[in-house]
């Protein structure tokens, strides 16, 4: 695709959906697997940007649930026995690995091991 097939195409595109795309290129870069190809029951390394956060409340068992985004999808990441984590906060990005779960028909890790990266990968 040339150079001005790119930018007509890039036009066309609303702001939040260039925003996923850079994103998926950044997270790619990193050589992990994109959230959109995760497939259940099998390990994997995924980069993405911490979207939300969950923490149950205090009279339930520590959980610790946040959302991973990669501009191609949303990965559960659940830390069982934790409240916080130093340093995982929305915009924080992160590598983690583990293995895939399909849990209300969402990915998701159980305590994966993870990695903060630097403000942008």
């Amino acid at each position: 695709m040339n150079m001005i097939s790119r930018v007509l195409d890039r036009l066309g595109q609303d702001q939040a959906q260039q925003e996923a795309d850079d994103l998926a290129r950044a997270c790619a870069r990193t050589g992990c697997t994109r959230i959109a190809d995760l497939v259940p029951r099998q390990t994997a390394r995924v980069t993405g940007a911490v979207h939300s956060l969950a923490v149950q409340p205090a009279q339930s068992p520590p959980r610790l649930e946040v959302e991973l985004y990669d501009g191609t999808g949303v990965l559960r990441l659940a830390w069982l026995g934790r409240r916080s984590i130093d340093g995982i906060r929305p915009g924080a990005y992160l590598t983690v690995w583990g293995r895939v779960t399909e849990v209300d028909d969402q990915a998701t890790m159980f305590n994966p091991g993870y990695e903060l990266l630097p403000h942008h990968v």
